[in-house]
């Protein structure tokens, strides 16, 4: 029998760790998608949160929960005093096999913030800010200690973490942190660094019956009839319009790829009508929490108690007009309870195709100024970032070619924003101007559709931000 070659060996080795990834890779996926149940907890246990292979979360009445905001606006004013949580509710650590969760009344009232973060807090405006760009380490000042937060908003280009990711990677490796930040409790969007699921006695969530989402873009027929949509736009309302045995959800989140910043948490922090933080083994890298009862979820942040975390919450086709529609208490106590530093505003491609005259341009401008006003009047503690959108062009004749109002909208959104005081970071430019999209294209970088980025694109914008930022 001829003996084998070493070269043959090789070829053999190879096709052995090709056959290894493969495996891996499939039984990460059934993972996700068949999340570890959790034994229901004992009748007569008032309020749940176990913690073995997965956590239990039990709420107990979602009227009590919202009869606070029965007698409020529905449009609040600009200077409406927050409100304040009632109670904190956090994990003991008096049995290490099964966490209860303890109610300890805030010490916070409504004109402070905690001491730990306020050691960190700073004047904003001018005095973080050099030739309009961030004095990043005067604005994450304390992330040592506490925990700080960037909220980073935008239009379909920010979808899948696009931009947010590299930007968050940077900051964390360069102040500390981990995690994604905010999550919806269903996401319809991919995400490129969490997989995550929902599910119902172990049905996907789009199974008929699912918690309601709202939204406060998009669809109109997808809008509530107040303006609780929370800090992310969107709420999943877990209330008697669920199907019959369908109360018990599991959700499940698993990063995707390891040794990231972003890869290790160790406290899920549920926002809602009632509030949970559940603390975690350090360097976390997949949760499963399973809800009962009544509640709305706004989000589950994944995060470390230190560090800087960076929320990426994508609007498929908004323009921005949006923010004023969000009770302002909501987005008021959610900036002051994370210690946002730093909000970015990321719109204006969506009207871009429907832009043809000055005047096109000023009437956009001028409604974005009004949104902007409201949240540096609810996050006086953060500064302000204004992305402008990208260069965008489309087919004309057989030739791709930018839209012709770009340049002007870049502009007018500049001098807005110099004129409100906050920051200002033109993409367009900064990817070479009009004409560069389809150079991105030529190179990979950019999609076919002449708007979006690639992965590749996505990477190389994030990273001009933060050269930018720095």
């Amino acid at each position: 029998m001829e003996k084998i070659k070493p070269w043959q060996i090789g070829v053999i080795m190879l096709v052995l760790v090709g056959l290894i990834a493969v495996g891996k890779e499939y039984w990460d996926t059934w993972r996700a998608d068949h999340p570890t149940e959790v034994n229901a907890p004992a009748d007569n246990d008032e309020e749940h949160l176990f913690l073995t292979d997965s956590l239990w979360v039990d709420y107990s009445d979602l009227d009590e929960a919202v009869a606070k905001h029965d007698s409020a606006a529905l449009d609040s004013s600009l200077t409406e005093t927050p409100d304040t949580i009632s109670e904190k509710r956090v994990p003991s650590t008096e049995n290490s096999d099964t966490i209860s969760e303890k109610r300890v009344p805030s010490t916070e009232n409504s004109d402070t913030i905690s001491e730990e973060k306020s050691r960190s807090s700073l004047v904003v405006g001018r005095s973080i800010t050099n030739n309009g760009k961030l004095l990043l380490d005067s604005l994450f000042q304390g992330s040592d200690t506490c925990s700080l937060r960037v909220v980073h908003y935008g239009d379909s280009q920010i979808e899948e973490d696009r931009m947010s990711m590299s930007l968050r990677r940077n900051l964390q490796a360069r102040y500390g942190g981990g995690g994604v930040g905010l999550l919806p409790l269903f996401q319809t969007v991919p995400s490129r660094t969490v997989r995550q699921t929902l599910t119902m006695n172990g049905e996907m969530q789009a199974a008929k019956g699912g918690p309601k989402r709202y939204l406060v873009y998009g669809p109109k027929k997808m809008r509530r009839d107040n303006s609780l949509y929370g800090p992310m736009g969107q709420v999943a309302v877990m209330d008697d319009s669920l199907v019959a045995g369908s109360e018990d959800i599991v959700f499940h989140a698993e990063m995707k790829q390891k040794k990231k910043s972003e890869s290790y948490f160790s406290q899920a922090h549920i926002w809602g009508t009632k509030d949970s933080l559940i603390l975690l083994p350090d360097s976390s890298s997949s949760v499963t929490i399973t809800l009962q009862g009544k509640q709305e979820v706004y989000g589950i942040s994944l995060e470390t108690p230190t560090g800087v975390q960076l929320d990426n919450i994508p609007m498929r086709g908004c323009s921005g007009y949006i923010f004023c529609q969000i009770d302002s208490a909501q987005l008021a106590r959610y900036y002051a309870e994370t210690n946002t530093r730093l909000i970015i505003l990321q719109f204006g491609g969506n009207m871009i195709p429907h832009m043809t005259t000055e005047k096109n341009v000023n009437a956009y401008v001028a409604e974005m100024r009004r949104h902007i006003r409201y949240l540096k009047q609810l996050a006086p503690q953060a500064a302000l970032l204004f992305i402008g959108p990208s260069d965008m062009c489309r087919l004309k004749e057989g030739v791709w070619t930018s839209y012709e109002m770009l340049p002007n909208l870049d502009a007018a959104l500049r001098r807005a924003c110099e004129k409100e005081d906050i920051l200002y970071w033109s993409l367009f430019e900064s990817m070479g101007g009009a004409g560069a999209m389809e150079s991105w294209m030529q190179q990979g970088k950019a999609c076919e559709d002449g708007i979006h980025f690639t992965p590749k694109g996505a990477a190389e914008a994030g990273d001009m931000l933060w050269n930018w930022m720095r």
